[in-house]
């Protein structure tokens, strides 16, 4: 039982640092171009290398992020094309979501 609580844990920190690098990436917090290692962000979030290091492969297959072997990682500018895609994706998605909270609050 004390495996998959610690799992669990180990699941819920990956998944909680994938959304706050992913948001300060998305939001430019992160600035395209700006480059950083994965010691720093580890001792910025006082968690281990590891679930940062996750995080940042799980964002360069997502091309938000550039990994440079031996030197870091490099944030992607995100293009026209990019946000245009993004602004699409919310258009489906909101309308969804209102739909589905208005079922449930009736």
């Amino acid at each position: 039982m004390c495996a998959l609580i610690n799992r669990g844990a180990t699941l819920l920190l990956r998944e909680d640092i994938y959304e706050v690098l992913r948001s300060e990436v998305l939001s430019f917090r992160l600035s395209p171009g700006q480059e950083f290692r994965e010691q720093d962000l580890a001792a910025r979030y006082a968690v281990s290398r590891s679930p940062v290091r996750e995080t940042l492969l799980r964002l360069a297959r997502e091309g938000l992020v550039t990994v440079s072997p031996r030197q870091g990682y490099r944030v992607n500018p995100i293009s026209v094309a990019d946000a245009q895609h993004l602004f699409g994706f919310r258009l489906v998605l909101e309308p969804a979501c209102a739909k589905a909270v208005a079922r449930v609050c009736i």
